[in-house]
């Protein structure tokens, strides 16, 4: 081909229409851009001065997508797009026509708790004015969506499109009213306002998060319920754990607060010698320091269901129970040995 920009305009007018003539499908659907590079002739010039230009055009465009990629926050490690490009695979096997989601396929092994409106609604019930709505549900609730899509070694996606995609209907569960009002108070917000408040917050969130070296979730999580121990100290819940706001609580605290075995997780002090003994020392929630440090043991993943079933009645029922307790004693286990059993089965 004759080398020159107007040459190359004109094959690539030529290129779409043959393209368009061979297929019905709309190419801005499937394919981004094209474009037409001429090579000089082959044996009147180097190799490397032959192929010049077109590396620079596949450089420049390389360039361009990686940067378009970064703005839209798809720029993805080896790690996540390996595991996206699986999940994208195995959709687009089922023939279905419905697009392909990123940021729900992200979710696919940790998805949104399905009990979510739930929760946020009994946290919510709580509340008693728009201004404590605005100054204090708004942020507690949006570090929450931070923690629980953002956990560590997660691909950072633009927060609009994970809010929008994962959570804004849930919300409108939440309040099915288009105005939310309170009992008692004259003032009043709109479900959009208090939504997009939520939206906004979380997006604060994330810059927060990606500034420098970056803040884990869990740290800008504690950190802005620290924030309201004060109202903490007035709240409680023994059907939502308030410290995540998403799972049914598990473990009583001296405080009255009741948080939930991920939460303990994430927010309590790890043993040295056994990775699922967890110590807590403070309420997560109204910063109480506890009498006696608090030790709870986690149930790992990989474990089964623990059965203790003690058999025989009246003073044999008894002898069971007195080994236990030696062998608790002449272990040394710093939590009582019925704590490491999911089900227990006895006589009377």
């Amino acid at each position: 081909m004759p080398v020159g920009r107007e040459l190359e305009k004109e094959a690539r007018k030529a290129f779409l229409w043959l393209l368009r003539e061979e297929t019905t499908h709309d190419l801005s659907d499937r394919i981004s851009a094209i474009d037409v590079v001429a090579l000089l002739p082959k044996g009147k010039v180097s190799a490397e001065a032959r192929y010049r230009r077109l590396k620079e055009c596949l450089l420049k465009g390389s360039d361009e997508v990686r940067r378009n990629r970064e703005e839209t926050r798809t720029l993805f490690s080896a790690t996540h797009f390996a595991a996206l490009f699986r999940y994208a695979c195995d959709h687009f096997s089922q023939a279905t026509e419905e697009p392909f989601d990123l940021v729900k396929a992200s979710r696919k092994q940790n998805p949104v708790a399905k009990d979510l409106a739930e929760h946020l609604s009994i946290f919510l019930k709580h509340i008693r004015s728009v201004k404590e709505l605005i100054e204090f549900a708004v942020p507690v609730i949006a570090s929450s969506i931070f923690l629980d899509n953002y956990p560590p070694d997660t691909h950072m996606f633009a927060p609009e499109s994970v809010f929008q995609t994962l959570y804004r209907d849930i919300f409108h569960q939440v309040s099915k009213s288009r105005v939310i009002a309170f009992e008692g108070a004259p003032e009043m917000v709109l479900r959009s306002g208090f939504i997009n408040k939520i939206e906004t917050q979380l997006r604060g969130f994330f810059e927060q998060s990606i500034r420098g070296k970056g803040t884990p979730s869990s740290e800008i999580h504690k950190d802005n319920l620290r924030r309201f121990e004060d109202r903490w100290r007035n709240i409680r819940s023994s059907s939502t754990c308030l410290a995540c706001l998403r799972r049914r609580p598990q473990y009583g605290l001296p405080c009255g607060h009741i948080v939930c075995e991920n939460c303990v997780l994430v927010f309590g002090e790890c043993c040295v010698n056994d990775p699922w003994i967890f110590k807590v020392h403070s309420c997560f929630l109204c910063g109480v320091k506890m009498p006696e440090e608090i030790t709870i043991k986690i149930h790992p993943p990989t474990a089964g269901v623990g059965v203790l079933c003690i058999d025989g009645g009246g003073a044999r029922g008894v002898l069971p129970l007195k080994f236990m307790k030696r062998i608790e004693d002449r272990i040394g286990l710093s939590i009582p040995l019925q704590k490491f059993f999911k089900v227990a089965f006895g006589v009377a």
